[in-house]
């Protein structure tokens, strides 16, 4: 059975804090120089590395080559139809309405997000860009379209998703699921940041930051577990057709 929760202030402003610490690091001059530093350290090894040995630069052009996506979100929901399915099928529609909540809350955030950073005009260039005489994988394998450049490198969107969906898993699915998934998952941060398309604080500030505030709403508020069950009533009342439909899925 799914478990009605209640708020969890604690939860709540822990993680709401510790993004605001971190985009504050961020911003604050002192500590931005620490940032830099690290930036520019991550993005001179792997940009040096991509400088020797063609497949090295090979595998890292099919890893950014735009197609490349597709693999990644089609694991992200096998993870997920797994977690919904391999329990009492009773409660299944509350688990599919529950990942599709979440789903929507990770969409309207990061489009928050995006809208108050266009509002500020504020747009951050990728160290390809940034940095004259970056190596980009483009240069040396043309054949493929891969993504190694951004003009809004801040937050990164790849490491979003796959944060959110990770801690879900630990969350909702117990420890095992969520070791699988961070295994499954963690390989797919690397390409863009090989790359050069993201400087490391897009991630390590960026994505986690908003990852923080997007897990602190779903699970530190009731909305993780009714607004779900209220969508699958709804459904049920005012949907019957719909309603029936699912319920013949579920049941084969």
């Amino acid at each position: 059975m799914i478990e009605n929760r209640t708020w969890n202030p604690k939860l709540l402003i822990t993680l709401n804090l510790l993004a605001a610490i971190l985009l504050i690091s961020w911003l604050w001059p002192t500590t931005r120089a620490g940032w830099d530093l690290i930036d520019f350290s991550v993005f001179t090894f792997f940009n040096n590395s991509l400088k020797t040995g063609k497949g090295w630069r090979t595998f890292w052009t099919i890893a950014n080559w735009r197609e490349a996506d597709t693999p990644q979100f089609i694991l992200i929901f096998s993870i997920a139809f797994y977690w919904i399915f391999k329990q009492d099928k009773t409660f299944a529609k509350q688990r599919i309405m529950e990942y599709f909540f979440f789903v929507l809350l990770c969409f309207f955030i990061s489009t928050i997000l995006k809208a108050t950073l266009i509002f500020l005009n504020y747009h951050r260039l990728s160290p390809t860009i940034a940095i004259d005489g970056a190596f980009r994988l483009t240069d040396s394998i043309a054949w493929l379209k891969a993504k190694v450049t951004s003009r809004n490198a801040f937050p990164g969107d790849h490491g979003f998703v796959l944060i959110c969906a990770t801690v879900f898993y630990w969350v909702k699915g117990g420890a095992r699921l969520g070791l699988i998934s961070s295994i499954l998952l963690t390989p797919f941060l690397f390409p863009r940041l090989v790359a050069g398309a993201h400087w490391a604080t897009d991630l390590l500030v960026g994505s986690i930051s908003m990852s923080l505030i997007t897990i602190s709403f779903y699970f530190g508020t009731p909305m993780q577990s009714s607004v779900p069950l209220w969508i699958v009533i709804r459904i049920g009342k005012n949907f019957p057709a719909v309603d029936a439909f699912i319920n013949r899925i579920l049941d084969r």
